[in-house]
């Protein structure tokens, strides 16, 4: 048997002017095999054939992928493709496929969120190829239209007798099958040449043609030769003119909620009373922070929800005691629970410590009373076999961080050095350490059935949930002990300087060894975004500029100033030559210190820091000592003289971080012939002090670095990553790309179909004050402000100006503009996101809870969940009003409601 491939697709040109084109195809028990594809004449049509033996039924699954190079793939959106045979088939198959585009918007309606909430009830069965015998007909047509009306079918029309002559009145009715519709026609009498065709919708119930497809005529050349053939024409998605998919949600972290049966903090069960509320006020997505295990100190430092010590596990905080094996009814356990129940939750803040220290208190007594049949227990043991890779680690992990008080594996004594065959001699029943690993197995398969519950709840009621997938991991976690080639533990990410962040950011995470990650396929990234998809129907990809660069910060620095790109293309001594700079490594990359300097840092205390930490050059300058050379050298000794109880002026460390930043390049290797300049060179005293010709010479060479020399280079990055992480999930991936990114970021999100996020007071256009709402793109996901930032009414009261400026331009409004966010001026800000065009517009709960008066909470300031610029803040902000409460409140829901409806999102 023969089959023809032939594909429709024309090539992104905005990536390369070459293009190749290939075919994969993977049989049942056969590898993968990989065909190259011919390009015809006329520039858009690739075609290949392949033979195959037709002496028994088989099963053939193939795709399409653009290749731009080796190591930068595209494949082709939602790879569902399969053609089926039966032994007897013979002669030859011509297989009519479009390329279908990432960036097709229709794609998104594929996803988790139509597949399993949204339109679930409307999709019909699962998806599944057909068999072809040639002899019932010479033709298949099919084609993608997720989202019909009840009581209406597409149909199939063409210009000849098989389709019906554009007869409307007795169309080819096509039949469903899930999100797919198809058709079978015999053209056996039909003429050699070009057939011209269209897909119409038809009224089952009136029994009359609505209306065509919009555009030109589609068109296939109908082939006749000496052996019987059959055409499978495979369209992508029908061209009707309705009016896209857009839905509201609702953002809050787990920590946030309160109900009536929670302990002092928000639990997954808590979840489906937020479904609940969701349901009744119309909104269609519950977006939370990352739900993931953070023990590393066991205090509250331990909130910080993107510091997850396993990108697997989750966290223990959200479990409900209740719901949990065995829970006591005891008169003595049941009065403990209920005091210390009702002292958490009324506090106005979560207790994170007090929390997780209770909590761990009864699990332990819970997992001693039922530990015997919880081993046995059938659904743990197959949960057990499911997540083993990952959930044996991460218990033994926490055994040893337990046992040593330290998540830093280097201290686990012979386990500082990960083992496989090790750690499960570990994990064994026989073993003496086996409870205070196994009640880890008991914990998150109940955090799991918990998260599960809530999920199967939310789809019921066709609700979707978007998590979110931090850019980093801790450095000291599962993930970094079990698989460390895979993460360049010597370095931070961070941010560069910022207007918030003058010094830049420094999260402390290690960065990716993409290299490496690569060569196995990003298997460590695949597995973590399979597990996730468990719980989650969209995602959101924290800091979404990570996979096109990241900032990097030696482990021996400890502001994000000392840091540099990665990718990144650094100078060489003979770029410097050709751009008439004379290079002198001594003077631009030793911190330049002279006796003005220390006299404004230090001003009377100077005679002393240069005593305990400078020396004296021959010139009559200064150098940091050797002991005192980093940053993070000088952070630790102002640490133990903390600890010794002889804590120096915290200026002094400020002002030593200043002096080791004053420089004007970092050295990019070992050998030192390569250089990344410093970000902000410019404003340094070491720049300050060159000629000036010296200075214009460096200035453009530093905006060079920062503005235009890595574009190219970082979307390359991007498109050998995130095509292969899209491609492996069903999840709806968005993105996080706020504040001013390299030009190749919007570019390379849209063309991959990613959805961006856009902030109304954010914008990422320079010079733009305020986002223009009618210009925000359909995949994108639209909010008044994330975790990072102030709430609605309190960015309101920030600046008296600029909401003046906004008042007048925005909500063009004439006079003064009010004092307070009142609760109708909430009102329209929200209808203003509710109204733009992006396909997401999910609100701070926060926000929500401000359209009300007398509901939302008396000081905006106390909503506030994180301040970036403070790396010791305390994430602990609750809603001070229960979602039982919530659910009663009449006024609040339908106003909420008739938003959404008003506004088109009710779909």
């Amino acid at each position: 048997m023969r089959i023809h491939f032939e594909l429709s697709f024309n090539p992104l040109r905005e990536l390369t002017k070459e293009a190749e084109v290939y075919l994969i195809t993977s049989a049942e028990k056969g590898a993968a095999r990989k065909l190259p594809m011919k390009q015809d004449a006329d520039d858009h049509r690739w075609s290949c054939e392949m033979e195959l033996p037709d002496s028994r039924s088989f099963s053939l699954k193939y795709h399409y992928i653009y290749f731009i190079d080796e190591r930068i793939q595209i494949p082709e959106e939602n790879r569902h493709r399969i053609f089926k045979w039966k032994p007897g088939m013979s002669g030859a198959f011509y297989l009519s496929d479009y390329w279908n585009n990432p960036s097709e918007p229709q794609n998104a309606l594929l996803k988790s969120p139509f597949t399993k909430a949204f339109l679930h009830e409307k999709q019909g069965e699962k998806l599944e190829s057909q068999s072809f015998i040639l002899t019932s007909f010479t033709h298949s047509f099919s084609v993608l239209m997720p989202v019909l009306e009840h009581g209406k079918s597409l149909c199939l029309l063409g210009n000849n007798a098989a389709l019906k002559h554009w007869d409307t009145k007795h169309p080819v009715m096509m039949k469903r099958d899930g999100i797919k519709w198809s058709a079978k026609v015999d053209f056996a009498k039909a003429e050699k040449g070009i057939i011209e065709y269209k897909y119409g919708i038809y009224d089952n119930v009136a029994e009359r043609f609505l209306a065509y497809e919009q555009g030109e005529n589609r068109q296939f050349l109908s082939k006749k030769g000496k052996e019987p053939s059959c055409t499978l024409i495979t369209d992508n998605f029908c061209r009707f003119s309705t009016s896209p998919w857009r839905g509201g949600g609702v953002s809050v972290p787990v920590f946030s909620l309160r109900s009536e049966e929670d302990v002092g903090i928000g639990e997954f069960s808590d979840i489906k009373l937020l479904v609940d509320w969701a349901q009744k006020t119309g909104l269609k997505v519950l977006q939370l922070l990352p739900v993931n295990d953070t023990a590393a100190t066991k205090t509250w430092r331990d909130s910080y929800p993107y510091a997850a010590i396993s990108a697997f596990a989750l966290n223990p905080v959200y479990i409900n005691l209740k719901k949990t094996g065995a829970f006591s009814p005891k008169p003595l356990f049941e009065k403990k629970y209920n005091k210390t129940k009702e002292r958490l939750n009324l506090l106005p803040e979560a207790d994170y410590e007090s929390v997780l220290k209770f909590k761990w208190e009864y699990l332990k007594a819970l997992y001693k009373i039922c530990k015997k049949d919880f081993i046995k227990n059938r659904k743990f043991n197959s949960f057990f076999r499911q997540n083993k890779s990952w959930l044996l680690p991460y218990a033994v992990f926490c055994c040893l961080r337990d046992k040593y008080g330290t998540t830093d594996y280097s201290q686990f004594g012979e386990f500082s050095i990960f083992n496989d065959e090790q750690v499960n001699d570990f994990a064994s029943e026989k073993h003496s350490w086996f409870d205070q690993i196994a009640i880890h197995y008991f914990v998150q398969f109940y955090l799991h059935l918990q998260l599960e519950e809530a999920v199967k709840y939310a789809h019921k009621k066709g609700i979707a949930i978007k998590g979110d997938i931090p850019i980093g991991i801790y450095r000291y976690s599962v993930d970094a002990w079990m698989n460390p080639s895979q993460f360049f533990l010597n370095m931070q990410a961070g941010a560069p300087p910022d207007g918030f962040a003058v010094k830049g950011q420094n999260w402390r995470f290690p960065t990716y060894n993409w290299e490496v990650m690569t060569s196995d396929g990003f298997s460590w990234w695949r597995n973590r975004l399979q597990h996730l998809s468990l719980y989650f129907d969209a995602i959101r990809f924290d800091h979404i500029l990570g996979f096109f660069r990241i900032w990097q910060i030696p482990s021996d620095e400890v502001e994000g100033i000392m840091g540099h790109f990665y990718p990144s293309k650094p100078f060489s001594f003979s770029e410097f030559k050709e751009k008439s700079i004379s290079f002198d490594e001594s003077r631009f990359c030793d911190p330049l210190i002279t006796p003005a300097l220390l006299d404004e840092y230090f001003d009377h205390d100077a005679l002393e820091v240069k005593k305990v930490f400078l020396k004296e050059t021959e010139d009559g300058y200064y150098k940091l000592k050797d002991e005192f050379k980093t940053q993070r050298q000088i952070e630790s000794f102002f640490k133990r003289g903390e600890d010794m109880g002889n804590a120096l002026p915290g200026y002094w460390k400020q002002g030593l971080f200043d002096l080791a930043s004053n420089v004007l390049f970092f050295p990019a290797n070992k050998e030192k012939t390569l250089f990344h300049p410093r970000f902000g060179m410019m404003e340094t005293v070491s720049f300050l002090k060159l000629p000036e010709e010296q200075q214009r010479k460096l200035r453009r060479l530093h905006d060079d670095y920062f503005y235009h020399r890595h574009e190219k280079l970082w979307q390359e990055e991007a498109f050998k990553k995130l095509p292969s992480l899209k491609e492996n999930t069903d999840m709806l991936v968005c993105g996080e790309d706020l504040g001013m990114m390299p030009q190749s970021v919007p570019e390379t999100m849209r063309l991959l179909g990613l959805l961006s996020l856009e902030v109304q007071r954010m914008p990422k256009q320079w010079g733009q004050e305020f986002l223009d709402m009618a210009g925000i793109p359909y995949l994108s996901v639209i909010t008044t402000g994330t975790h990072d930032m102030s709430t609605l009414r309190s960015w309101w009261e920030e600046d008296r100006a600029r909401s003046q400026r906004f008042y007048n331009e925005v909500m063009h409004h004439h006079g003064t503009a009010p004092y307070f966010c009142e609760p109708w001026v909430v009102k329209e800000i929200i209808l203003q996101h509710l109204q733009s065009g992006a396909m997401l517009a999910i609100l701070p709960v926060q926000d929500l809870l401000g359209l009300s008066g007398t509901v939302r909470r008396e000081n905006p300031q106390d909503e506030r969940i994180n301040i970036p610029a403070n790396p010791e803040h305390y994430w602990r902000y609750r809603m001070h009003i229960s979602l039982e409460e919530l659910l009663l409140n009449q006024d609040l829901n339908e106003t909420i409601r008739t938003m959404i409806y008003s506004s088109g999102r009710n779909k």
